[in-house]
């Protein structure tokens, strides 16, 4: 009979695979990245692959939320340095936005060529990427709850804040705003609904 795989190993054996893919898609085009390349990467067979992950797009899923918990957790801290919780938000939110394109995988989530695998990834992961932005936000905004708004949760603040960089990232509008004015339009039109915090 053959070995039982423990979890530990299974869990290993999973991390390898994304960091793996994560290294496949800083060198190669999105399209270009297949479950053979990251098999090949990852020195795991095509079983391995398929045991862990459905497909490929299952495979650059948990790639996106490996490194979008990665950027989350550097930029929290630097948000947190703003003098109120409305900063703070506004702040992060920006920070995400400008940092987000130049990192390779959510550069190719924001990619325009790449829609049907954006659209999946927020319908299919959308628990776990509010999960993660919650913990994010209750990091961001610990000691401060009374600057929220009356009735504002912190669930609340994380949904916000993951729909706006949302849109932000991944729908142009009808003025492309640097990040001074980005900064300014969300302290003037969300601060001020989401926190008690001076908005200018």
């Amino acid at each position: 009979t053959g070995r039982v795989t423990t979890d530990v190993e299974a869990e290993d054996t999973r991390t390898r695979i994304v960091d793996a893919a994560l290294r496949c898609l800083e060198s190669n085009e999105f399209q270009r990245v297949s479950m053979e390349t990251i098999a090949q990467e990852a020195n795991v067979g095509r079983a391995t692959m398929y045991r862990h992950f459905a497909n490929r797009d299952d495979v650059l899923a948990a790639v996106v939320l490996s490194e979008t918990h990665r950027v989350l957790g550097e930029l929290v801290p630097v948000a947190r340095a703003e003098p109120d919780a409305g900063s703070a938000i506004v702040k992060l939110i920006t920070l995400v936005v400008e940092v987000g394109p130049n990192e390779p995988t959510i550069a190719a989530l924001v990619s325009r060529g790449n829609y049907l695998f954006t659209r999946d990834l927020l319908v299919d992961s959308a628990d776990e990427l509010f999960a993660m932005t919650a913990e994010n936000v209750e990091a961001l905004l610990a000691g401060r709850e009374h600057e929220l708004r009356p009735g504002v949760s912190r669930e609340d603040v994380a949904e916000w804040v993951l729909r706006i960089t949302i849109s932000l990232l991944t729908v142009r509008g009808p003025r492309r705003r640097r990040n001074a004015e980005l900064e300014d339009h969300l302290r003037r039109f969300l601060a001020p609904v989401l926190t008690t915090s001076p908005s200018d």
